[in-house]
């Protein structure tokens, strides 16, 4: 009986040992998952790629600069992105589609994660992991050169036509705070700011970065003093990922808090 007691308890020694061993261990979240499941950074890590979805209309955090007969995508966002490939030790790929298509292309599976200046929504986290913000921005109202005046506040939109480009935080603010103007609601962004230019809108609702840069390259461009309520006009920026891909939203989190800063200049 004795003999028998003695082996029992010496198994439970090892069994405690082998627990508090294991329990002392670091385990890194961005790597694993339940026992014999492969993460979504280990896939990336296998397959030598990183599939960033994004929509190049969007300067400066995406856009095409071409040079020569070079075409590539730049901006701050794909700086991100760039960052987070390196950081996998891995190439990054781009899929560029229009803005409304991101999110699904990534719910679908086609990319690993989605940057295009997104602002963080309700409904787009119902659907998506979001990352921690990375970057905030305000909108701004861009109208004609020298009709600035003509729109000191945002009453003095109504009855007047405001684009803004489709599925964003900006078509969203059309809708809610200027109910009495007509939006004009469509894809591309480019084209939003040609309708501007020649006349077709009277203002659109953009980033003030995106604004900012539009209004550099275009003399013929201005921001109204009109101005939404900072609760209404900041915006957050976020990385949406699909959901249920243990520490994958925690290695991207990891990359942003070391590297966002140097990217984005303040506001």
């Amino acid at each position: 009986m004795f003999k028998k007691i003695t082996i029992i308890a010496s198994g439970l020694i090892l069994c405690v040992a082998f627990i508090s061993g294991c329990s002392s261990s670091e385990i890194d979240p961005a790597t694993s998952g339940s026992a014999g499941e492969t993460t979504k950074v280990d896939q990336i890590k296998e397959t030598g790629k990183l599939i960033l979805a994004t929509s190049a209309d969007y300067p400066p955090f995406e856009t095409h600069t071409i040079e020569g007969d070079s075409d590539q995508i730049t901006g701050w966002d794909i700086d991100l992105a760039n960052k987070i490939a390196e950081a996998l030790s891995v190439e990054l790929e781009i899929k560029d589609m229009s803005f409304d298509a991101i999110l699904t292309a990534l719910g679908s599976g086609q990319a690993d994660l989605a940057i295009a200046g997104f602002g963080q929504t309700p409904e787009r986290d119902q659907s998506f992991d979001p990352s921690k913000p990375y970057y905030t921005t305000t909108n701004v109202m861009l109208v004609q050169a020298g009709k600035e005046s003509s729109y000191p506040d945002l009453a003095s939109f109504a009855g007047k036509k405001i684009g803004a480009q489709e599925a964003t935080v900006q078509a969203d603010l059309v809708a809610q705070y200027l109910p009495d103007s007509e939006a004009t609601v469509v894809k591309s962004i480019p084209n939003l700011v040609l309708s501007l230019k020649s006349g077709k809108i009277d203002g659109l609702l953009l980033d003030s970065p995106v604004a900012s840069d539009y209004i550099n390259a275009n003399s013929d461009l201005a921001a109204a003093p009109a101005k939404f309520d900072m609760a209404e006009a900041q915006e957050p920026k976020v990385i949406y990922v699909q959901k249920n891909q243990p520490g994958w939203i925690d290695f991207i989190n990891s990359v942003i808090e070391e590297q966002a800063q140097s990217i984005y200049p303040a506001l």
